[in-house]
């Protein structure tokens, strides 16, 4: 049980950061300097940026262009689940903590959004609704491919009684 929250744990938190690693770290610099003046609101900024890849754009119209957009994003989330999997540490821990590293981080961008007094509403209807549901989409398909993989590396799970 305490692997699998630490690897939960552990998840959360390079998902903060995971996709600053593919975008020359600039997303981060951008967020820590928007912390300086409002901190909940660089922390939305850097929520916000793991429910950007559009599942949902990706397959409805392929494109080699959307492919390259949408990858580096796409990897740092099948890279969070892989770590946050690799430490629960078996294959159906691995999905449990890469499922619950993007409840957590969704519910979390919900909650500093409200705080933030960011319009959630306009996330969640008209246009944008198909956008919000393809990064959230995005997300679930990121954190389960890398919490199997990384589960399944590991190696099964030993109790000891």
């Amino acid at each position: 049980m305490a692997r699998l929250v630490v690897g939960i744990i552990v998840g959360v938190v390079l998902s903060l950061v995971s996709i600053s690693m593919f975008f020359l770290w600039i997303p981060l610099l951008t967020a820590i300097d928007m912390m300086q003046s409002d901190p909940i609101l660089g922390l939305v900024l850097l929520l916000t940026l793991n429910f950007s890849f559009d599942a949902l754009d990706l397959f409805m119209g392929f494109s080699m262009e959307k492919l390259l957009l949408y990858s580096p994003l796409l990897a740092a989330w099948i890279i969070t689940g892989y770590v946050s999997g690799t430490i629960a540490k078996g294959a159906k821990r691995g999905l449990i903590a890469g499922i619950l590293v993007v409840v957590i981080n969704l519910l979390l961008w919900i909650l500093f959004s409200v705080f933030a007094a960011i319009d959630l509403m306009s996330l969640f209807q008209g246009a944008a609704l198909m956008t919000t549901l393809g990064g959230i989409i995005g997300a679930v398909i990121g954190g389960v491919v890398g919490g199997l993989v990384g589960g399944a590396v590991a190696g099964p799970y030993e109790e000891f009684y």
